[in-house]
């Protein structure tokens, strides 16, 4: 084993915009990382043969991404009566927008393979919808749109007709954080006063305005390692074509920009498809890592996160 893991509970004590994708928190860790301990150090992390630390998302603390294996069992024409009909094309539109489900009822189902998620939508139907929002959440913050008022950075007032919005994300849930790390060249220690300083100065967009910070404490890795035939992903990213067989995934295409440290007129880099958490993949063999650090900038030594954490889940009795 390469790798050693570890847990990050985030807890936001100011309103953020940026969502805690593990590709950004790759970017603005290693920034941090290189003004604290040298870009020589840095470059041990951005190896890509093996790259020194990977992310998950940021995930509610007691929950896991909700798996997208599809439903093939479960259909609207299968039920002849109205109201039964209603009933469950109701609750079907209900359970898509969740996405996180408590850990323990995730892992206690893990044993139905691919009826996995179908499974986990039955037991979703006998809840009652206190218990149903308090097993699985549509999302770890609530969205609020702000309104505010151009500044002629000329003049210093306001620009008379000129608002614009901003979407700022609130939490008072702690936010998990699974990393896998390489000791050869990082330590735990080290990790933990990067976040301290992330948490200080903010993640994320506005954070000269005070937006994004945190505070941090470090826990012990709690996810088992199972010997499914899939992995559920963790993390905002991609295995390599190579890595995998098949796959059930959501997929977008993200416009990653320059960090403001670089001083480019280009302010995006190449875009590139990623696949969002609750992807299922079949791997070609069982690995700690998937996904490759990419170069999507002509700056040299510039490298973006496709990394996967993966959870395999227990596969008990032989079932696929």
């Amino acid at each position: 084993m390469i790798y050693e893991r570890l847990k990050l509970l985030i807890k936001f004590e100011t309103p953020f915009l940026t969502p805690l994708q593990s590709d950004t928190l790759f970017g603005e860790f290693c920034w941090t990382f290189s003004y604290c301990y040298g870009e020589e150090r840095l470059n041990g992390i951005l190896s890509t043969k093996t790259p020194g630390i990977a992310f998950s998302d940021g995930i509610p603390d007691g929950y896991l991404p909700i798996p997208l294996f599809p439903m093939k069992n479960i259909s609207l024409t299968n039920e002849r009566a109205t109201d039964k009909a209603k009933k469950l094309y109701e609750d079907l539109k209900e359970f898509k927008k969740k996405r996180y489900v408590l850990k323990e009822l995730l892992l206690s189902s893990a044993n139905e393979g691919e009826l996995l998620t179908e499974e986990l939508f039955k037991k979703f139907q006998r809840l009652s919808e206190e218990e149903r929002n308090k097993k699985f959440l549509s999302s770890y913050a609530k969205s609020v749109q702000i309104v505010h008022i151009s500044i002629d950075r000329l003049t210093g007032t306001s620009k008379e007709g000129m608002l614009f919005q901003s979407t700022e994300f609130f939490t008072e849930k702690e936010i998990a954080v699974y990393i896998f790390y390489n000791p050869e060249v990082i330590d735990r220690e080290e990790i933990s006063e990067v976040f301290r300083i992330l948490g200080a100065v903010g993640f994320g967009a506005k954070k000269s305005w005070g937006k994004g910070k945190f505070s941090v404490k470090v826990a012990d890795y709690d996810l088992p390692d199972g010997n499914s035939d899939f992995f559920i992903s963790l993390s905002t990213g991609l295995p390599t074509k190579e890595e995998v067989k098949s796959f059930y995934a959501e997929f977008f295409t993200k416009y990653p920009k320059h960090g403001r440290e670089i001083a480019r007129p280009e302010i995006f880099k190449n875009p590139l498809i990623l696949s969002k958490p609750g992807a299922v993949f079949y791997p070609e063999e069982k690995k700690e890592l998937y996904g490759s650090l990419v170069s999507l900038s002509a700056e040299e030594n510039h490298f973006h996160s496709t990394l996967v954490i993966p959870l395999f889940v227990e596969k008990k009795n032989g079932v696929n």
